[in-house]
């Protein structure tokens, strides 16, 4: 957007660039010792501010409003990397991890049924977790192929709230929502 917009339609995107730039700034200093604690949560303070303040600004480009208007629904979450230990700034590693499924759906086409869907995405799931956690994949999913019940795959989930891991009791049954056609 920076590239691509001129004079005042170029200053949005790059106050946000700037915002962000100084996050992980913020981000570096912190994690190599050199701003205490405190100077983090006021680091974090000046730059929820500056988000505040470029949201309230009024724009007539419609690729500045489109971006703010994202901007706005996110900027909750957008220092969480800063206040919670353990977040990384962006979702690369994530992206990464789902990079062999979205090539293996480029390349066959994608799926023919919602079922199908659901099969490749708890399939590719199960053989990224278990390929992060050094287990081997195949002996995760025999005892999951050959079930004659639902269960649960013999691995550590992250649990969600407290962003520490623990090992999940296999249920008796599992549910998947219905997915819409």
């Amino acid at each position: 957007m920076i590239k691509d917009a001129t004079g005042e339609d170029a200053q949005i995107p790059q106050t946000l660039k700037d915002i962000l730039t100084d996050s992980l700034a913020l981000r570096a200093a912190r994690d190599a010792g050199d701003v205490s604690a405190e100077a983090v949560t006021e680091g974090v303070s000046d730059l929820r501010h500056r988000v505040d303040d470029l949201l309230a600004r009024t724009v007539t480009h419609p690729a500045n409003a489109r971006l703010l208007k994202h901007l706005g629904k996110e900027s909750e979450h957008l220092f969480t990397f800063l206040e919670r230990d353990g977040v990384e700034a962006t979702n690369w590693k994530g992206e990464q991890a789902i990079r062999p499924a979205v090539v293996n759906r480029k390349s066959w086409g994608g799926n023919f049924s919602w079922a199908g869907a659901d099969t490749q995405e708890v399939l590719s799931s199960v053989l990224a977790t278990a390929r992060l956690q050094g287990k081997d994949p195949i002996s995760v999913l025999v005892p999951l192929l050959t079930s004659a019940t639902p269960r649960v795959a013999d691995l550590i989930l992250p649990d969600v709230g407290e962003g520490e891991w623990r090992q999940i009791p296999e249920p008796a049954q599992l549910a998947r929502p219905a997915r819409a056609p």
